[in-house]
């Protein structure tokens, strides 16, 4: 009898031991797929430069993307001209298929451009400001559990305004005059995107 309790008891603790270990083994899968991305991407519907992307849960990623660069100063040289572009962009994404290596899914895009653009030479001047939203797919695939990249393609809207000066050419003066102007126009269509990312 005593030889039966202590089988029972070896057994007990056993099981206990394998429902410990599985709990930790689920705890750690959990905590695997709530990972971090960092990396560079250029996409049509969220911006262009350095990314980050964020797996919320099983179901759902984030993706913040944006750059800003430029030059400018002061120079008697009268070809110098200044600018300043930026992208500023992010991205919802609900994951329809999941691997260890894979990753499909539908994405919601937005974005923001700047493109300011000073010409001394003539003193011109360029303001272009484009709103950026779309809806499409995704493809994100893995290369020796680190290394991930993605490619993208969908449905885009693109607001594009621009404002500034420029020399327009009178034919009754004989002379060019500096002249503002403001245009709008939008773009609906097809873009693509894709990126190169460290998992961590």
């Amino acid at each position: 009898m005593k030889h039966y309790v202590k089988i029972i008891i070896f057994l007990l603790l056993i099981f206990n031991i394998g429902n410990a270990q599985e709990s930790v083994t689920i705890k750690e899968t959990k905590q695997a797929q709530l990972n971090n991305k960092l990396g560079f991407a250029g996409s049509m519907f969220s911006g262009y430069g350095l990314s980050y992307e964020y797996s919320v849960s099983q179901d759902f990623t984030v993706e913040f993307t944006g750059s800003i660069y430029g030059s400018g100063g002061n120079s008697n040289n009268y070809n110098d001209n200044s600018y300043i572009m930026m992208t500023l962009g992010s991205e919802l994404q609900k994951n329809w298929f999941t691997s260890q290596d894979s990753r499909f899914y539908t994405f919601l895009g937005i974005s923001y451009w700047l493109d300011n653009t000073n010409y001394n030479y003539n003193n011109t001047k360029t303001d272009k400001n484009d709103y950026v939203g779309g809806l499409g797919l995704g493809w994100e695939f893995t290369f020796g559990k680190k290394i991930i990249f993605n490619i993208e393609g969908g449905y885009l809207y693109r607001d594009m305004n621009s404002k500034g000066n420029e020399l327009i050419y009178d034919p009754f003066g004989g002379k060019e005059n500096l002249q503002p102007f403001s245009r709008h126009s939008y773009y609906l269509g097809f873009g693509i995107g894709g990126g190169i990312y460290y998992s961590f």
